[in-house]
């Protein structure tokens, strides 16, 4: 009987006699094993393997337990930057097969996140020798951009982007004039913006 062991297999042949024989045989309902398995997609690597998950009677309903535990189970990876790719369906109930576990298998993938880097360079131009009246200096800004994608599992740096600045060059900056003083250089001239 399909989820049932018996305790005789084979009742034995009898010499006929005049007595009535009567065997007693027993079945015993068999214990049944659902199992889990997580595979990392990312990385192609299998994380748990057939993982007990709950047992019970053969064609029993599974316990509400089993459930929960699963869903924490997989909770679990997302929490340390999984992302869930497909979770197979717990079986209503246990089947009748012990030779062999229901297994349910959980694919994930790593998640990534995005950073934005950001540096800034400046043109500094600097004014001397007008004593109190020297200028203050003039600051131009620029400001280098990139994108950094990093694995959440890991951390590790998946990609990154160029770096890309806001502007392609400085303006030309013309020197103040302060009366009584002659400059060496009448304009600063544009400069291409660099790293």
């Amino acid at each position: 009987i399909p989820g049932y062991t018996v305790d005789v297999a084979t009742v034995p042949s009898e010499t006929v006699t005049q007595e009535d024989i009567v065997k007693d045989v027993h079945y015993t309902i068999q214990t049944q094993r659902v199992t889990y398995t997580v595979v990392d997609d990312t990385t192609g690597t299998t994380l748990e393997h057939q993982v007990e998950l709950t047992t019970g009677e053969s064609d029993a309903a599974l316990p509400a337990a089993a459930q929960r535990k699963y869903d924490t189970v997989v909770s679990g990876y997302l929490a340390q930057g999984y992302e869930l790719v497909s979770k197979e369906q717990l079986p209503a109930k246990f089947d009748l097969d012990s030779s062999h576990d229901q297994n349910v298998t959980v694919h994930l993938k790593h998640g990534t996140t995005d950073i934005q880097e950001t540096k800034k360079v400046n043109l500094t131009v600097r004014y001397h020798g007008a004593g109190s009246q020297t200028p203050a200096d003039n600051v131009q800004t620029t400001t280098w951009t990139r994108t950094v994608t990093k694995d959440k599992v890991t951390g590790d740096v998946v990609k990154t982007t160029n770096w890309t600045a806001d502007k392609a060059s400085y303006d030309a900056v013309p020197s103040p004039v302060i009366p009584g003083y002659t400059v060496d250089v009448a304009t600063v001239p544009s400069e291409t913006v660099t790293q």
